[in-house]
């Protein structure tokens, strides 16, 4: 069996290096592939947290512009003496 060199070794002693023949020492496949992992819950809890927030953006932004028709529609019947036109002619 090949020596191992200090430090955590990977599966059957390799390390993954800094390199090609760098003589760095380097990331076991193991650290690796748990960084993946926490890196994939991680974007598990954020992607719904993100879409939530996303979703009450749309929806307060519907509430501002519905308010803004009301306050036109208000507007124009204060100007207009009601909500419509005397005489059925939008034209005049």
């Amino acid at each position: 069996m090949p020596a191992v060199r200090s430090g955590r070794a990977g599966v059957g002693g390799q390390r993954i290096r800094g390199g090609f023949g760098s003589g760095l020492p380097g990331f076991t496949l193991v650290e690796i592939m748990i960084v993946v992992v926490v890196i994939g819950l991680l974007a598990a809890l954020a992607i719904p947290a993100y879409m939530r927030v996303q979703r009450r953006t749309q929806n307060s932004t519907v509430a501002n512009d519905i308010r803004v028709f009301a306050q036109a529609f208000d507007t124009y019947a204060t100007q207009n003496g009601g909500w419509h036109r005397k005489g059925g002619k939008t034209g005049t």
